[in-house]
């Protein structure tokens, strides 16, 4: 756990500089131009969401931070056009787009960093193990109903030891 913890800290310190990097190389066409702003973006968006502090942001970060997310998305969708028109699969667009800009709509009710769910947080971690547990001889959409009915019971059973 604490590996994975200190690796993706590694992965967030390199964005920064491979935009410096990509900088350095230069915008030669309008692909790496758009690569480009996604890169800053997300890069302002990590280090916005390190510095600020607090249970959510102020209204002005929040703003702030809800247009460095629509920027990355922009560009970002836009490289994916690119390189879908040529028939490779490169930038995919995927549901974790959405969930990012939802992040980033509620930033001012809730700090990006509260709801964070990487698969080495705890509870993350948890949850994963139980629908493991879960799987063997249930069809795959049943797993999310049975995870969520042994997540009740045992919280519902802690609760009560709570009050003994």
């Amino acid at each position: 756990m604490l590996a994975a913890t200190a690796q993706l800290q590694k992965v967030r310190r390199l964005v920064p500089v491979l935009a410096a990097v990509c900088r350095d190389l230069g915008v030669s066409s309008e692909r790496d131009g758009h690569r480009q702003i996604a890169l800053d973006s997300l890069a302002q968006m990590y280090r916005m969401v390190m510095t600020v502090q607090g249970p959510m942001m102020s209204t002005t970060d929040a703003a702030a931070f809800l247009e460095l997310v629509e920027t990355f998305l922009l560009h970002y969708g836009w490289l994916t056009k690119y390189y879908f028109d040529r028939d490779k699969l490169k930038y995919s667009l995927t549901f974790k787009a959405h969930c990012l800009w939802h992040i980033a709509y509620f930033a001012k009710h809730q700090h990006p960093k509260m709801v964070w769910c990487y698969a080495f947080e705890h509870f993350i971690g948890l949850i994963i193990r139980a629908a493991k547990a879960c799987q063997a001889g249930t069809p795959l959409w049943r797993v999310p109903a049975k995870v969520t009915q042994n997540y009740l019971l045992v919280l519902h059973m802690q609760l009560n030891k709570a009050d003994l």
